[in-house]
């Protein structure tokens, strides 16, 4: 199973989101349901779509509008998590 990394920016990415809905009681149940959706990534790695378009090797999970992206290695079997992006932000600007 592969192992699962959030990069520093990606970590950043989601307390910046959890402070923007903290003052919504479902602020820490949309981190959760983020997170838990990140989990299935180790069991199934390569199920999001492949987004060349941003940057090869990339992949894009959404989860209720917020993009996850990351990149698997099949050969140092990992999962890292890129960044998790706000539904209003534009990818293209972003990498």
């Amino acid at each position: 199973m592969p192992e699962l990394r959030h990069s520093v920016g990606a970590r950043a990415d989601l307390k910046r989101i959890w402070r923007s809905v903290a003052l919504v009681p479902a602020a820490d149940r949309l981190l959760l349901m983020i997170e838990e959706r990140i989990a299935t990534l180790a069991m199934f790695p390569q199920s999001a779509p492949a987004r060349d378009d941003i940057r090869p090797g990339f992949r894009m999970l959404v989860v209720s509008g917020y993009r996850v992206i990351y990149e698997f290695s099949p050969v140092t079997d990992v999962v890292e998590i890129i960044a998790v992006v706000e539904p209003y932000r534009v990818l293209g600007k972003l990498f």
